[in-house]
């Protein structure tokens, strides 16, 4: 201790006694500032390390309050006349962005040009309290494609930053901006970094100058060095996603392509969709309202977040649950008229001429409503239901960026309890279909078929593939998740995958005609949702549903197509899963 405190001694008769003369004139001409090094956000890759997301630089006019003078309107606007900037606008930042802090800055002035730094540069003596800051801007190198997935930037305002824990505002301040939507939210702390600091000499006149790795004042006075946030690797493979953004263009609806190997997600597109790149240093007002006030809807992720009847992809469960129930062999067939008696209730197939007699797999290729009823029937609601809950569908899927929706498997009790009536019948059949009141999401859908396919596997969807820190240090990689195993005996799956085959590749087939590929064998089963009816506007024509994958022996990809107001399956969404898997297949040949 004695020593210590020695060594204190004769610091402080240094500093005071023998070099204290050049620090008070030292004190009189200048001052120290540590400045803020923004950290550099990390970038985005899919999974061929693609960049999809970068920074770019840009630059800020920052506040400080307490060095601007105790007359803050006075200092306002002579800044604002300096730039040419509209004082109102400059008093409402004011407003909106200060720190409660007053000798915190804040960015008064976002993406300045290249001419206002110059200006504020040569001024600054005369503009005391005011500075340029380099801040690293979120840029998307594909602005029309996969905005949802990537997500939104988003400003920190003064709710926001009175919900930050203690260690968090230490690396963040109103008017700043982070992730609040997909995958810039989800991985917000490894994509943010740290900022860092450095000391700059600052004369009377506020002009600034870098001190000299030899000048006295860096061993009093240290910085820090800024640490760039990590690299996050994404499972998608950006040239699948760019092909679905562009087969869905002027469409409301979602693809979503998966491996069923593995649960990787490898495109999810949801159009309509906004422009993430617009939101990265705050949003223009004009373009938010134009959002929101959008009746197609640009902010809701279809991938996701919307529900729709499953149509006749739901066919294969309802087949599925016949045949591990024992209720049919995959030999019997049921006879189709084209109607189905329920009682008094007379339910139509699509085909009004009928089928004639249909065994399973036929009932699959041709989607024979009948032969569904009829299952249906046998089943009851709550096998029906069993059996669409163990592939997940009525919860989430879990997947690892994005709120999403659970959907809904009605059965007996959920009507008695939404509506305070028993389950009819009629409505089983419906629900054995695809139909009424069964709702699922695009992504619940590939992960039931990928399930299907892979054995009985539910895996749980993921577009993580990895991150790295800045020293290319793998932090996290991909793990695939099982959620569930369907145990079932071997003679049970193959009439279904037989039937799904049939659809795609023997004539007749509802999908023959559009999801044939020259390329590559594909299996799968086309639905068409009902809305309210078959007419002229186009706002209430029914929506299409394909759900396909191939190669249909020893599946790689699954993808499942909606497009709202397509009206069939068969054309309106078939041939979009079509060029996916081809494009999927070419890519793998190159």
């Amino acid at each position: 201790m004695t020593a210590v405190f020695f060594v204190l001694l004769f610091r402080v008769w240094q500093l005071q006694i023998l070099h204290g003369q050049k620090w008070y004139a030292f004190s009189e001409e200048n001052r120290i500032k540590l400045k803020t090094i923004p950290a550099v956000r990390g970038r985005i890759f899919d999974r061929n390390h693609k960049m999809i997301a970068e920074s770019r630089p840009s630059y800020d006019l920052i506040m400080v309050p307490n060095k601007a003078g105790k007359n803050i309107d006075q200092a306002l606007l002579a800044v604002s006349k300096l730039i040419g900037w509209n004082y109102e606008e400059a008093k409402k930042n004011y407003t909106k962005y200060k720190h409660p802090n007053s000798n915190r800055g804040f960015s008064l002035k976002k993406n300045l040009s290249r001419n206002e730094v110059a200006i504020i540069k040569a001024n600054q003596p005369r503009i005391d309290g005011f500075d340029v800051q380099f801040i690293p801007t979120r840029t998307y190198i594909y602005p029309g494609s996969a905005n949802h997935l990537l997500g939104r930037m988003g400003e920190i305002d003064a709710d926001a930053y009175k919900n930050l824990n203690k260690e968090d505002r230490q690396r963040y301040g109103m008017g700043m901006f982070w992730g609040v939507s997909g995958i810039e939210k989800k991985y917000e702390l490894e994509l943010r970094g740290h900022d860092g600091v450095r000391p700059v000499l600052e004369d009377v006149w506020g002009r600034e100058q870098e001190l000299s790795s030899t000048n006295d004042l860096l061993s009093v006075f240290k910085g820090k060095k800024s640490i760039a946030g990590s690299d996050v690797y994404l499972t998608i493979d950006m040239d699948l996603q760019l092909l679905a953004s562009e087969l869905l263009e002027g469409k409301k609806g979602s693809i979503v392509a998966l491996d069923p190997r593995s649960g990787e997600i490898l495109a999810m597109e949801s159009k309509p969709s906004y422009i993430s790149e617009y939101f990265v240093r705050g949003v223009d007002a004009e373009y938010w309202k134009s959002l929101i006030d959008n009746a197609d809807k640009p902010l809701f992720d279809r991938s996701v977040q919307a529900i729709y009847p499953p149509a006749s992809t739901f066919k294969v469960v309802s087949a599925f649950a016949s045949l591990m129930e024992k209720i049919t062999t995959p030999e019997e067939t049921v006879f189709c008229p084209g109607y189905y008696r329920l009682g008094r209730e007379v339910k139509r197939c699509w085909k009004r001429s009928g089928h004639g007699y249909m065994n399973l797999s036929d009932a699959i290729k041709h989607s024979c409503d009948v032969y569904f009823y009829e299952m249906s029937k046998r089943l009851g609601i709550e096998n029906l239901a069993k059996y669409a809950r163990a592939f997940g569908l009525g919860s989430k899927t879990d997947i690892d960026f994005a709120r999403e929706s659970s959907g809904l498997v009605p059965d007996q009790a959920w009507k008695q309890k939404t509506y305070g009536q028993p389950w009819v019948g009629g409505e089983t059949l419906s629900v054995g279909i695809g139909q009424g009141a069964i709702l699922t999401t695009p992504l619940q859908m590939a992960v039931v078929y990928a399930t299907l396919i892979n054995g009985g596997r539910v895996l749980q969807p993921q577009v993580l593939k990895g991150i790295s820190s800045p020293d290319e240090i793998i932090e996290k990689g991909f793990q695939r998740k099982e959620k569930a195993v369907i145990e079932y005996p071997d003679e049970v799956m193959q009439p279904i995958l037989d039937g799904m085959q049939r659809v795609v590749q023997e004539v007749g087939g509802t999908a023959y005609w559009y999801a044939n590929s020259r390329i590559v064998p594909v299996a799968g089963k086309t639905g068409t949702a009902q809305v309210v009816s078959l007419k002229s506007d186009k706002d209430i024509k029914d929506h299409a549903w394909f759900v396909g994958y191939a190669p249909s022996e020893d599946p790689e990809i699954v993808v499942a197509v909606i497009v709202e107001n397509g009206e069939h399956g068969s054309s309106g969404a078939s041939p979009l899963a079509r060029h996916i898997i081809e494009k999927y297949f070419a890519k793998e040949n190159i």
